[in-house]
């Protein structure tokens, strides 16, 4: 890393740097910049003069984006399932109050879903603000403007709860939908509003059609896969060595391996592979990890984040990325290039490029921040759980491999190095 990016990356807030276009009002122009971007974005009079972002890089306007902090985006493994203290959870919530002598759900569901809490908070603040009587006059077959009439005060507070609950596992709770629906006492209680939330929320974020959680023989890139003892991710590609033109999966390090660093083996050659991830409910075992780039500490740097397994059986795994199709080769990523993703957790997904040779500080949990370099970033496309999805462009050749990102922005691993690391081919 040159001594210039060392400097800008040093400044307080800033996450990566990478060149792109300038942005102005939220659209992109046509005008060369140096990207800078940083957790969150400071009017200049709150920064010190020493912690501004020079305007000029070597001649090269600077532009400061937005994007949050970037983080690996693996979806960690559930200790327990929950679906039963979310439903006495919300069913507790099923008089006008909340608070008053009904915390034991709540405080169940504190301990069970630890990484949830604020969302729970959220969503226990505004549920206490819902008229709940309303949700008997909502019919199925009711228009939209019917429904919107009788309950437009709350169908704000809807979509931020449908918002929050798509955050917290929804479908860990899916199973759940048919005890609910077949228990008198919670047809008495929610006559229509989980159908009502759940329609709320398949409008506003479109799941994908297929299930990529579940047990798949054979096996596409785009749904759930891991490390058996790790979280969830996503099987990327199917991928062929170069020297004996064997199959291989292909994925994240921390996917496959947990993050296996220089110097800490959290994982070793020969290490169960399970699909759908232990994160998703399996222990069903589909490849042994075949392969592993470790990941370096600071002050070295990165440029990928990879692994390999190799199936149990050749009939178990399918090249055909799901609701994408086959891999045509591989292109060079470009600045404001349209970009698409299969992935465990949300589906497939388009997006554009917005800076290429990117260097840029990625949290990758225990207090370690890995530095990246040569990277490509992206505008959001991805939650976690998608790390390891194949990004491709729209003619289906491969640009990268995802594997880190936050609520505004994807980072992505350049597919050349990813390739050439690991002696592989499509």
């Amino acid at each position: 890393m040159d001594e210039k990016r060392q400097k800008l990356l040093s400044l307080p807030g800033v996450v990566g740097i990478g060149h792109g276009k300038k942005e102005k009002k939220g659209k992109t122009t046509k005008k060369d910049a140096l990207i800078v971007f940083v957790e969150k974005k400071l009017p200049p009079e709150q920064l010190q003069s020493d912690e501004l972002v020079p305007q000029f890089i070597d001649d090269t306007p600077t532009d400061v984006i937005e994007i949050g902090e970037l983080y690996a985006l693996e979806k960690p493994p559930q200790k327990k399932s929950n679906y039963e203290i979310l439903y006495n959870f919300l069913a507790s919530t099923s008089s006008n109050s909340i608070i008053e002598g009904r915390i034991s759900p709540f405080t169940d569901l504190i301990k069970a879903i630890r990484e949830d809490l604020g969302k729970v908070r959220l969503i226990k603040a505004t549920l206490a603000e819902l008229n709940l009587p309303d949700y008997k006059k909502v019919s199925s077959v009711d228009s939209a403007q019917e429904v919107l009439v009788k309950l437009s005060k709350d169908l704000e507070r809807l979509i931020i709860i449908a918002k929050v609950l798509s955050d917290i596992n929804l479908t860990e709770y899916k199973r759940a939908f048919k005890e609910i629906r077949s228990s008198a006492d919670i047809c008495e209680l929610f006559p229509a509003q989980l159908d009502f939330l759940r329609r709320i929320w398949e409008s506003l974020f479109r799941p994908s059609k297929a299930d990529r959680k579940t047990l798949m023989r054979p096996a596409q890139p785009g749904v759930s896969i891991g490390h058996y003892k790790g979280g969830a991710g996503t099987f990327g590609a199917l991928v062929y060595s170069t020297s004996t033109n064997e199959p291989l999966i292909l994925s994240n390090n921390h996917v496959l391996a947990k993050s296996t660093m220089v110097g800490n083996k959290k994982a070793k050659v020969g290490d169960s592979i399970v699909q759908p991830a232990r994160g998703d409910g399996s222990n069903t075992e589909i490849a042994k990890l075949a392969k592993i780039i470790p990941l370096k500490l600071q002050p070295d740097t990165n440029v990928v984040d990879c692994a390999l397994a190799r199936p149990l059986n050749r009939a178990d795994v399918d090249p055909e990325i799901l609701e994408i199709g086959a891999v045509k080769g591989v292109v060079e990523p470009v600045v404001g290039m349209k970009i698409q993703k299969s992935g465990r957790t949300t589906g497939h997904t388009t997006g554009k490029v917005r800076a290429v040779q990117a260097t840029v500080k990625v949290n990758y949990g225990d207090n370690k921040v890995l530095i990246f370099e040569d990277q490509i970033v992206a505008n959001s496309m991805s939650k976690p759980g998608d790390s390891g999805s194949l990004v491709l462009d729209m003619k289906n050749r491969a640009v990268g491999l995802l594997f880190a990102g936050s609520d505004l922005s994807t980072v992505i691993n350049p597919i050349k190095p990813v390739l050439e690391m690991l002696e592989v081919r499509f």
